[in-house]
């Protein structure tokens, strides 16, 4: 199931009076797709290594990141989709 779920997108919100600039970095990084944008936050998901988010992240003023893995239920639907 771990392995599973390592392979699966976390869906990522983050909050930050530097949007803007994140917003560009983030459309090029592979692996995120953004999903939603405002003046002040940005909503993508992420499939890769989290060092290159990370990376970007960082150098920036943050006041808010939440992260998540997929659920089980999504996790399950992807291995038996796989088994066909």
């Amino acid at each position: 199931i771990l392995e599973l779920a390592a392979g699966l997108p976390k869906e990522v919100q983050i909050t930050s009076s530097d949007s803007n600039k994140l917003k560009v970095l983030l459309g090029k990084l592979p692996g995120f797709v953004i999903t939603h944008k405002s003046s002040n936050a940005i909503s993508g998901s992420y499939q890769g290594d989290l060092a290159p988010l990370l990376k970007i992240l960082t150098a920036h003023k943050i006041s808010n990141l939440h992260m998540h893995e997929a659920d089980l239920e999504t996790v399950f639907m992807r291995y038996y989709e796989g088994q066909k």
